[in-house]
């Protein structure tokens, strides 16, 4: 028999990461050729500088979803050129076991980054060469995979930094 404890448990998870999340991802490139990153102040990422990205609400197209979360996260407007690839990510952080399945796509800004921007989620967004940029490893396969940059990580370095962070990916 489940009680009434049980079954709410089992219906409404602790947080959105007790179970599979549906995110997006943007690779976002300004006129310049630099890559869009923040800084994140919380999740799994917390403190590390990602590509901006985030959670599909329920209902909410997936194109609309990254032009939410890039706006969210940077304060600027983008142009999307499709989805170019969606991977699944498996990982552990502070939080506890995270399971992503993130579909990304290419994108061009149509504005700068407003200087000091941040917010509630993020302390800072950034343009900036994706060769001389410290990338999460999950971003270095995602950057490789853009039509949107020229430069390409060498797959040994991925699955290495993949490993050390104790990371989980595939390309679907």
């Amino acid at each position: 028999m489940i009680t009434d404890t049980m079954s709410k448990t089992m219906v409404e998870p602790a947080s959105k990461f007790d179970r599979i999340v549906a995110g997006i991802t943007a690779v976002i490139m300004n006129q310049a050729g630099e890559v869009l990153f923040v800084r994140q102040k919380r999740g799994p990422y917390r403190g590390q500088w990602i590509l901006p990205g985030g959670s599909i609400e329920y209902l909410e197209k997936m194109n609309d979803a990254v032009k939410r979360e890039v706006l969210e996260e940077s304060g600027i407007q983008v142009d999307l050129l499709g989805c170019f690839s969606a991977y699944e990510i498996i990982g552990n952080r502070d939080i506890g076991d995270y399971h992503f399945i993130m579909h990304c796509y290419d994108g061009r800004a149509r504005d700068k980054v407003s200087r000091g921007f941040q917010t509630d989620e993020v302390d800072s967004a950034v343009f900036f060469a994706p060769a001389k940029f410290p990338m999460h490893p999950t971003d270095l396969m995602i950057v490789n995979d853009s039509i949107m940059c020229p430069f390409q990580y060498p797959e040994a370095e991925i699955r290495a930094g993949l490993q050390d962070a104790g990371i989980w990916m595939r390309r679907l």
